[in-house]
């Protein structure tokens, strides 16, 4: 199974970069999140409520949502709630000819790839009538090559920021995404607070009975994991011991190996005192270990089985069981 895996080792090293840059060709029209160098667009423009049609691929297992660029296209975006950035083919970025806000070339951080990319802004993005203007989007070959499968060709992977200041409600069941103005309720108690992130991140206990020990851990909601639940054993290093894993090997798109072992978890996972997963299987392996923040995640099943609406704004998610 290929995955995007490379958009968490571009992203850590591009988001230094673009704190360092300038912004000299468009230093006015590039907006970030307060006290932070997280991009958001400048404005979306909307009418009202709306649902889009967000089929999920057969290949790349995420929902696939349909893009206007300047009044082209239709282009096909994978929406990827783990990414910090949205991603656009080198080859359509040039042929859209968006301006450049700023030049990238580096090794990435496992200095397995070079990369010679662009910072491009969107002027208008139309996302099934949502207007996203004023955007910044990062350019990568890795879309124009062969390695996400040529008969499941995307144009781009499309962040959960691009929404930012809006409530965006993922629905697996009808294969579409809910967009609307407003705040989510903190006294409800399906709402849960995110951590401070990029991305949008909770955090869960998990309770293994057979270890006979708690763990503190927070989890990136991520739309492209096709995984249910992800967690990262980094302080958990009991789990390689456990007799009943399963080793699956994976392959990023730059060829990488790693592996992954899946289990049952004896114990629960618990988000809340009203959200409680008791005895799911998992994937868990080591992954970043030396980030100051270790994180595991929830996929595409955990989407497919409760129904998520990011507030990114005020660092709020809903999670609802269908």
């Amino acid at each position: 199974m290929k995955t995007l895996d490379f958009l968490r080792r571009f992203t850590t090293f591009l988001i230094m970069l673009i704190t360092l840059s300038s912004y000299a060709n468009e230093p006015a029209k590039v907006k970030f999140i307060p006290n932070s160098q997280t991009i958001i667009p400048g404005e979306i423009v909307s009418k009202s409520s709306k649902s889009i049609a967000a089929p999920i691929g057969d290949y790349h297992e995420a929902p696939i949502i349909k893009i206007f660029i300047n009044k082209k296209g239709p282009y096909f975006f994978i929406l990827a709630t783990g990414s910090e950035l949205t991603y656009i083919s080198d080859k359509l970025a040039e042929n859209l000819n968006l301006p450049v806000v700023q030049n990238f070339n580096k090794v990435d951080d496992t200095n397995a790839v070079h990369v010679n990319e662009k910072l491009y802004l969107a002027d208008e993005m139309d996302i099934g009538g949502f207007v996203v203007k004023n955007y910044a989007i990062l350019s990568t070959v890795l879309l124009d090559k062969d390695y996400l499968n040529t008969k499941a060709h995307v144009d781009g992977v499309l962040s959960a920021n691009a929404f930012y200041g809006m409530l965006m409600t993922t629905d697996y069941r009808k294969e579409n995404i809910h967009l609307e103005k407003g705040a989510l309720n903190q006294d409800d108690k399906n709402v849960l607070k995110l951590i401070k992130s990029p991305v949008p991140t909770i955090q869960a206990q998990i309770n293994f009975a057979k270890l006979k020990k708690q763990e503190i851990q927070n989890f990136v909601l991520n739309t492209y994991n096709f995984r249910f639940i992800y967690v990262n054993s980094c302080k958990i290093p009991e789990l390689h011991q456990f007799e009943g894993k399963q080793g699956e090997r994976l392959e990023d798109i730059d060829g990488i190996k790693s592996i992954a072992d899946f289990a049952q978890l004896y114990g629960s996972i618990v988000l809340s005192e009203s959200i409680i997963i008791n005895s799911p299987y998992i994937h868990f392996g080591q992954d970043a270990c030396n980030d100051n923040v270790i994180a595991g995640q929830f996929g595409k099943k955990f989407f497919e089985t409760y129904k998520v609406t990011l507030d990114l704004e005020n660092g709020l998610t809903r999670i609802v069981k269908y």
